[in-house]
């Protein structure tokens, strides 16, 4: 009987102690979607073009990756960090990767921008540099919008 109640117990606590982390998982989630969908709007407003949008999970030190290819014109690379993210940086890479340009400065909102004089094909790299003490992973999200 004294084995049962102590499991019992023991997973009672186990729940308890997770539940924060995955209430923090989803306000951050929300966060993310609530500050995308004012990007949009102000996407729209200013009469830009959105080309790709994501949002992902990414862990500290580790980063996330998509090819993208542009025609000539000017573009927009924006990044939105969860609140756990202290600095998410952006870099885009030509094909046969070069850098090409990078983010500057610290934070979690990185913003770069690049011209293209015809259609080519890049990579755009993601990386959770610097997170809150005690976060190990948080949400981002990365749009990319051509200049009318």
């Amino acid at each position: 009987m004294k084995k049962l109640v102590f499991m019992v117990v023991t997973l009672t606590l186990m729940m308890l102690a997770f539940i924060p982390v995955m209430a923090d998982d989803t306000s951050d989630l929300n966060y993310i979607e609530s500050v995308r969908g004012e990007y949009m709007d102000k996407i729209v407003s200013e009469g830009q073009t959105m080309i790709f949008d994501d949002i992902r999970l990414v862990e500290e030190g580790s980063s996330y990756s998509f090819p993208l290819t542009v025609g000539k014109g000017d573009y927009e690379i924006w990044g939105v960090g969860g609140r756990g993210i202290q600095n998410l940086n952006v870099r885009i890479y030509s094909a046969n990767g070069d850098l090409l340009s990078e983010n500057s400065g610290t934070g979690n909102y990185p913003k770069l921008s690049f011209s293209e004089p015809v259609s080519r094909s890049h990579r755009v790299e993601i990386e959770g540099s610097e997170f809150e003490p005690g976060v190990s992973q948080g949400y981002f999200c990365v749009i990319v919008i051509k200049n009318d």
